[in-house]
């Protein structure tokens, strides 16, 4: 299966748990397989320790350091 936007819904595969209760100041992070295939989960986590201002920018610059080839994408939502 392929997770990809602008793929038809039916040929998304999302991997999601929840519910999950939402805070003022949470930080959402959704990025593409080009930084998913390149970055562990202990390097997103220390990552996500910067100011957010630097963390998409951060997120990019790491996953081409590692060898990225594919496409790279990374969006932040901070909850007001």
């Amino acid at each position: 299966m392929t997770s990809a936007i602008g793929q038809p819904l039916t040929m998304l595969k999302m991997d999601i748990s929840g519910p999950v209760s939402l805070q003022p100041s949470d930080v959402l992070l959704a990025f593409s397989d080009g930084v998913h295939d390149y970055l562990t989960d202990d390097q997103l986590l220390s990552i996500m320790q910067l100011r957010p201002q630097k963390l998409t920018q951060t997120i990019v610059e790491k996953a081409l350091a590692a060898g990225s080839q594919d496409n790279i994408t990374a969006g932040l939502l901070i909850l007001p």
